[in-house]
């Protein structure tokens, strides 16, 4: 399996992470205008939500700087990011599935697994990323060089 390319063969993993990072900062952003503005929440819920939303505007811009600098390392966050997002998944999935057994239940469990299947994928691609970018260190080029892809 090729670690360059991602999106069925589309885009090479460094497009594809940039996409998703972007869509990071962007539910950030809406995560950080939800808990300031919107939320009627305790303060409590509220100061939890902006520290989540400013910790995936950071992550995602890390991702961003760790594609277009080629610093595999500054990619840990995003990873570290869409593990706890998987973990979270298969929490939810894990209570659904022991503490109710109806038929409601039982769609939104099929609805938690697509989600769970994407964020697998998400995170496919940030980790693939890490690897193309770690490879791309080790052969020796530096920051400046450009790969096949123009990047």
């Amino acid at each position: 399996m090729r670690i360059d390319v991602c999106c069925c063969g589309l885009l090479s993993v460094t497009h594809g992470s940039r996409l998703l990072s972007l869509l990071t900062i962007a539910g950030g952003l809406f995560v950080v205008y939800n808990s300031t503005c919107r939320s009627r929440s305790s303060t409590t819920v509220k100061t939890i939500g902006v520290i989540v939303g400013l910790c995936l505007l950071l992550t995602g811009c890390l991702a961003i700087h760790a594609v277009k600098a080629r610093k595999p390392r500054r990619m840990m966050p995003i990873i570290g990011v869409q593990a706890i997002l998987l973990l979270i998944f298969l929490l939810y999935i894990a209570a659904f599935i022991f503490a109710f057994v109806k038929m409601v239940e039982i769609s939104i469990c099929v609805i938690l697994s697509v989600g769970f299947l994407i964020a697998l994928w998400f995170f496919s691609i940030h980790f693939n990323t890490y690897r193309y970018l770690k490879e791309f260190e080790s052969k020796g080029f530096g920051p400046s060089a450009v790969d096949s892809y123009g990047v």
